[in-house]
């Protein structure tokens, strides 16, 4: 009996052996399956021709579309609205970005890209580089078509078959799948800064810099060319103020130098309306105030919190939802700070809201300052008297747009940010002591700078006559171009066949709806 009963358990031991190494060797298939390098055939700017091949990654990048809610920015800090009066005649534009999945509708079905319609204008704005960081399909057209061609286009050249977000093969190689970049202006970028290009970096710093290609400070450089046929075009295409290093003063060196600029002039991005101080400002400084945080500086990459590893079934992969490290923290966070969650949650709730009070106390002086020196040219200051005003404000908005404006600033270098955000007031105060000067020797010692809770109050006072009608003709546009774009994308083949945009809410129901 007992041999019989030894013999048996013999014989469980061997099966379950050979069933956990059919499980083991099943599961090594499937990581290798997910793993290897294979070439992805047909169109690979449509996302959805990469999904039999990647099923986990693409399922999960397929996720940012669950990150849907559209904030206004301005509703939050309406004393921006002060601060980039001028940037448009419809006012400013500010709002939160969503999830990749929507980095086309989103662009598109708003007041961004304003209303292209003449595919032949060369000189029509927006230009095509501005589907850039926004379509997977801008590598599809610039390899077709030719760069040169590309960048001297408007975007409604493209419209009708660039309607694909930000996907799959703008961070990897169709044929190898390695981290590849598509977008020369990084290159570019790089050696301007006196780094390696992105080829031969380690596979660690790829993971940072294939976001550096749109998570950074950038600006519009013209160039001229000839085509085939003699004529000539101007080409509108993306580079990047690296030139002086990358940091807060050094990109403000680069703008501040007219060497740098065709008309041998600083650079100006708006002259303030209230103010009329030729200001320069920094959107989009992800990348520039990432480097200079203790991650960066530790060899933590972006895709490290924001694309974490995760394990399915025994299979190793990255996640590719491309979400806020806090939405899985077990993934991100506490694989490098073991402890508790709650603990960690703290110490960021402290973070952001440091970030906030200096922030907003460098706004309002901005802001106020602002408005204290339209007050000044009213009263009849001259612009020798404005002079140090003027400069005061360009270098207190560069600040305070540079650390305000950037995704994540408070975690990725909180003290960084601080730093900047404390400069920029600094300068937001002296330009407010001169205006005292300027504003007691014209008689207007008195004036207050008025108080503002809302952006609709600040619109209001800015008196906007073209506002309203340019919001109506954007939502026209939304109806009638936008649509058809979307409609013609589906019908000619280039759109993924996973997307649907018909229930997505967009700057349109909320502006065009009223």
């Amino acid at each position: 009996m007992k041999r019989i009963l030894v013999l048996a358990c013999i014989v469980v031991a061997i099966l379950a052996m050979i069933f956990i190494g059919f499980d083991i060797t099943k599961k090594e298939e499937q990581r290798i399956a997910i793993n290897t390098p294979r070439g992805v055939p047909q169109m690979p700017s449509k996302s959805s021709d990469w999904k039999q091949f990647y099923p986990n990654q693409y399922e999960s990048f397929m996720h940012s579309k669950d990150s849907d809610k559209s904030i206004d920015m301005l509703d939050i800090r309406p004393n921006v609205t002060i601060v980039r009066a001028g940037e448009s005649a419809m006012g400013v534009k500010w709002r939160h970005n969503r999830g990749k999945y929507y980095s086309t509708i989103d662009a598109m079905f708003s007041m961004n890209s304003e209303f292209p319609s003449d595919p032949k204008d060369e000189n029509e704005y927006p230009y095509a580089k501005c589907l850039v960081c926004h379509s997977s399909d801008t590598i599809r057209l610039i390899e077709r078509d030719g760069r040169n061609e590309f960048f001297s286009r408007p975007l409604a050249a493209y419209g009708h078959e660039a309607q694909n977000p930000i996907g799959c093969v703008d961070c990897h190689d169709p044929k190898t799948t390695e981290l590849s970049v598509k977008r020369d202006h990084l290159n570019k970028a790089l050696v301007s800064a006196g780094l390696p290009v992105f080829e031969k970096m380690s596979h660690q710093q790829k993971r940072t810099f294939i976001c550096a290609q749109c998570h950074m400070l950038s600006f519009t450089s013209r160039y001229e060319w000839t085509d085939a046929n003699g004529a000539k075009h101007i080409a509108k295409d993306i580079a990047n103020p690296w030139g002086n290093g990358i940091g807060v003063e050094e990109i403000e060196a680069f703008y501040d130098d007219g060497a740098n600029f065709p008309d041998g002039k600083p650079a100006v991005h708006i002259t303030n309306m209230l103010s009329k101080a030729p200001t320069i400002i920094g959107d989009n400084t992800d990348f520039e105030i990432f480097v200079k945080g203790t991650h960066a500086k530790n060899g933590v990459s972006c895709a490290d919190c924001h694309l974490p590893y995760t394990a399915e079934g025994g299979v190793k992969y990255s996640y590719h939802k491309i979400s806020k490290p806090l939405e899985n923290m077990d993934k991100s966070c506490l694989t490098c700070h073991p402890g508790k969650k709650e603990e960690l949650m703290q110490i960021l709730k402290d973070k952001k809201s440091k970030y906030d009070q200096i922030g907003s106390i460098a706004l309002d002086n901005l802001a106020a300052a602002n408005l204290e020196a339209a007050k000044a040219w009213e009263a009849g200051a001259n612009a020798e008297e404005m002079k140090d005003v003027m400069q005061y404000l360009r270098k207190a908005t560069w600040r305070y747009t540079y650390a305000g404006t950037s995704h994540g600033a408070y975690f990725h270098a909180t003290e960084e940010a601080l730093r900047i955000f404390a400069d920029g007031n600094n300068y937001a105060m002296k330009a407010r002591i001169e205006l005292a000067k300027i504003l007691s020797a014209h008689g207007a010692k008195d004036y207050k700078a008025p108080k503002f809770k809302t952006k609709e109050e600040i619109y209001a006072f800015l008196n906007l006559p073209e506002r309203e009608a340019l919001i109506k003709k954007k939502c026209e546009w939304i109806d009638t171009t936008g649509r058809r774009w979307l409609k013609e994308a589906k019908e000619n083949g280039t759109l993924s066949e996973d997307l649907d945009f018909s229930n997505t809410k967009t700057w349109y129901d909320s502006e065009c709806k009223k």
